[in-house]
C-alpha cells in the first residue's frame, strides 16, 4: 500500500519496514494495531494522519515533536494542537 502510495518502502527486520515520504520516517510495526514509530514533521502530521486514515486500517502513531515530547495518536482519534 505504501510503495503505490509512492512512500518508500524497505525491511528493517523479519516483520518490520520503513517507511519514509517527504515529511515522515517511520519505523511499521505489524501488531493489531500496525504501530508506527519515528519522525514526523510536527507541521505535516495531520496530512499524514489522513492518509492514513485512508488506508482504512486500524493503526497507532507514536512521534516525538521538536521539543522531545512524545505523541500517540491512535486511529479514529483526533490529533491535539
Amino acid at each position: 500500500m505504501f510503495h503505490s502510495a509512492g512512500w518508500g518502502v524497505r525491511r528493517s527486520s523479519w516483520t518490520e519496514f520503513e517507511v519514509e515520504c517527504a515529511f515522515a520516517e517511520l519505523e511499521l510495526l505489524p501488531l493489531d494495531p500496525v504501530v508506527f514509530s519515528g519522525f514526523v514533521d510536527p507541521g505535516r502530521i495531520a496530512v499524514l494522519l489522513v492518509a492514513l486514515e485512508g488506508m482504512g486500517m486500524p493503526f497507532t502513531v507514536e512521534f516525538q515533536d521538536d521539543e522531545g515530547r512524545e505523541h500517540v495518536h491512535h486511529s479514529g482519534t483526533r490529533p491535539r494542537r
